[in-house]
């Protein structure tokens, strides 16, 4: 009549989640900066930028992302005519 019982998985091992218990094994960067956009998405396997999509000659841009686009062109946000 001791304790309540724990969350066990398969081969009797405590089942670590995504929470803080993992968080201490996270010291391998995938990233890295990339030289085009400035942004912490280049990624070093692959060779390419997942925000840009340098070395490519095109940037990356999707209609579905009108909020990116935005932030990444120049000039005035509104215009006053």
């Amino acid at each position: 009549q001791g304790s309540a019982p724990q969350d066990y998985g398969a081969g009797n091992k405590m089942v670590v989640g995504k929470g803080t218990a993992s968080f201490g094994k996270r010291h391998n960067k995938s990233h890295t900066m990339c030289r085009r956009c400035g942004k912490r998405s280049y990624h070093i396997q692959k060779s390419t930028c997942s925000a840009c999509a340098y070395p490519s000659a095109h940037m990356r841009k999707y209609n579905w992302g009108t909020k990116a686009q935005r932030r990444r062109t120049t000039g005035q946000e509104t215009r006053w005519l």
